[in-house]
């Protein structure tokens, strides 16, 4: 069975968090001008200190991003779901 490019066990670092984060992006996310959104915040959150305000407002917009794009439907739920689950173990690594 297909697991949508989701890791079957959780990431160990927010490094490798993020890596899914890009390669679900990348692989999963045909709309342009998503990917290019989606893209510009990881490359925002891969440069941020972990734990800091800007990774956890960074994460913020990933999270309102991923939920608006649902919505609009130029991503699909799948992708959104695999996305959330990134975004929530990345919370945990940062402790917000």
């Amino acid at each position: 069975a297909p697991n949508n490019g989701a890791p079957s066990t959780a990431p160990t670092s927010p490094q490798q968090s993020v890596t899914q984060i890009s390669t679900i992006v990348t692989t999963q996310v045909t709309d342009t001008t998503a990917r290019t959104t989606l893209t510009h915040i990881v490359t925002r959150l891969q440069n941020t200190q972990v734990g800091s305000n800007t990774f956890t407002q960074t994460l913020a917009t990933l999270t309102e991003t991923i939920r608006s794009q649902e919505n609009q439907g130029t991503i699909s739920h799948s992708t959104a779901q695999a996305l959330r689950q990134q975004v929530t173990y990345l919370q945990g690594f940062s402790g917000s």
